[in-house]
């Protein structure tokens, strides 16, 4: 039997099974009839309606184990903790994980020969930046008032001032084999993304004026052989390492 006629049978059955259970509720005697009715046409339908978008719908789901309304900083402790051989991060300036990031870099639970790579805003990029803060912000109007400006300007350069921090601060930590890797790139991003050991992903959907320790995120895995949101977000962080410019961590002399 091919496809159409299989969908055919499919509907026939349906339908037939909708009359047959809204006849027999038209006989019975109750005061839940008509919402018993009415469920028993909604319901079928409502299952048909699923079969014809499933296609759509597993994409739209595929490969997301947990959706988190927030992912607050103290979630970042468990993340550090699973990794076994790689971690990356793409997001503005790393800031906000810093003190979990080196808690668990100093730790006696962190294995050896780990990878870590780190994308980070350009800080010299300040059209990105810019861009980061009107998002954060929602302003984006070519008249400002100085307050908003002035806004604008102070998130713009606390930034710059986190990403400074960040490499003092990694540039403190003992030497690993393979050391850090940390990268600047120039890209606008409305996201962040933590990598964990090649198979999880958590993307961070930063929210228009809100900033991102208020992101919902989405934990995503991979499944081999088969496309997952996973690999969308793994091939955009790889894209973007690769236009993005690799630097030196100073190390106090």
């Amino acid at each position: 039997m091919d496809l159409l006629k299989l969908r055919t049978v499919q509907w026939i059955t349906i339908l037939g099974s909708i009359g047959t259970v809204v006849s027999l509720l038209a006989l019975w005697d109750s005061p839940y009839r008509v919402l018993c009715t009415v469920a028993a046409l909604i319901l079928p339908l409502a299952t048909g309606l699923i079969e014809l978008q499933k296609d759509r719908i597993n994409v739209f789901f595929a490969g997301i184990r947990k959706y988190h309304p927030t992912f607050p900083v103290e979630d970042n402790t468990d993340m550090f903790q699973s990794i076994e051989k790689e971690y990356s991060y793409l997001g503005v300036s790393f800031g906000s994980v810093l003190n979990s990031f080196r808690s668990w870099y100093g730790s006696s639970d962190r294995r050896a020969n780990i990878s870590i790579r780190l994308l980070l805003v350009d800080p010299g990029a300040n059209d990105v930046l810019e861009f980061q803060a009107r998002y954060e912000k929602n302003l984006w109007g070519e008249n400002l008032s100085e307050a908003q400006k002035r806004m604008i300007d102070d998130i713009v350069q606390r930034a710059k001032d986190s990403t400074k921090l960040v490499l003092d601060t990694l540039a403190t930590l003992p030497a690993a084999d393979p050391p850090i890797e940390v990268y600047f790139h120039r890209e606008r991003i409305r996201k962040w993304m933590h990598i964990v050991n090649g198979n999880t992903i958590y993307v961070g959907m930063l929210p228009m004026g809100n900033d991102g320790l208020r992101a919902p995120a989405m934990e995503l895995k991979r499944e081999p052989g088969k496309w997952r949101l996973f690999d969308y977000h793994r091939d955009e962080w790889d894209s973007i390492l690769k236009t993005a410019r690799r630097i030196q961590i100073p190390r106090p002399s």
